[in-house]
C-alpha cells in the first residue's frame, strides 16, 4: 500500500471527501469537526484544506486496489512568527477494515518523515482524545510526550444529552 500527498484536484478532492466524511461518521470522539459542518463545506473550503503547499499537505494511504485511500491525516505550520517553529498533525484516521496492519504507524512515520525533509519546524504537536489508548501508544512509540490535557475539549451531542471528552495534547521535538 503506497503513500502519497493528497492534490487538491476533483480526484484528491473526491478521496478525501469519502475518507474524511467516514472518519467523522464513525469515530465523531475522535475529531474536533463534525460530520454536519463537515457536509455543509464548500467543494472550494475542501479544496482548501488539501490545498499542497510547502508547509501543509494531506498524506494518506492507497488500498490494495490503488483506487480508494484508506488512511489520512494531514499537517500545517503554525502561523505567525511566535509559532512557526511548530507544526500540528491533525485528522490521522484509519479505516476500520485496515485496522491492525500497521497503517497508522506507517502513516504517522511517513508524516515525520516528510515534516523534516519538507519543512523547517523544531516540533510535532497533535491531540488525541483521552482514553484512545491505541493511539496514544503510537504516538508515544513514535516519541511524542504528552504536555498538557484540556479538559471538556469536544462535547459531543449523545442522545439529547451533552458528553464532554478531555484531550491530551501531545508534541515530538525535532530539534
Amino acid at each position: 500500500m503506497e503513500l502519497l500527498v493528497l492534490d487538491d484536484d476533483d480526484l484528491g478532492l473526491a478521496r478525501f471527501k469519502k475518507l474524511r466524511g467516514e472518519a467523522l461518521a464513525k469515530a465523531p470522539e475522535a475529531f474536533g469537526a463534525s460530520l454536519d459542518d463537515f457536509l455543509n463545506e464548500s467543494d472550494q473550503f475542501l479544496r482548501g484544506q488539501i490545498k499542497k503547499e510547502s508547509n501543509r499537505f494531506v498524506l494518506a494511504i492507497l488500498d490494495e486496489n490503488g483506487s480508494d485511500i484508506c488512511a489520512m491525516g494531514g499537517f500545517f505550520r503554525r502561523k505567525g512568527r511566535k509559532l512557526e517553529h511548530k507544526g500540528v498533525i491533525w485528522g490521522v484516521y484509519v479505516t476500520p477494515t485496515k485496522r491492525g496492519k500497521g497503517l497508522a504507524a506507517k502513516l504517522m512515520q511517513g508524516l515525520i518523515s516528510k515534516v523534516k525533509s519538507d519543512v523547517d519546524v523544531e516540533a510535532i504537536q497533535l491531540t488525541v482524545s483521552e482514553g484512545n489508548e491505541p493511539a496514544i501508544r503510537l504516538y508515544e512509540r513514535l516519541g511524542f510526550k504528552a504536555y498538557g490535557r484540556e479538559e471538556r475539549a469536544l462535547r459531543l451531542n449523545k442522545e439529547e444529552n451533552f458528553v464532554y471528552l478531555d484531550e491530551v495534547m501531545m508534541e515530538l521535538r525535532l530539534k
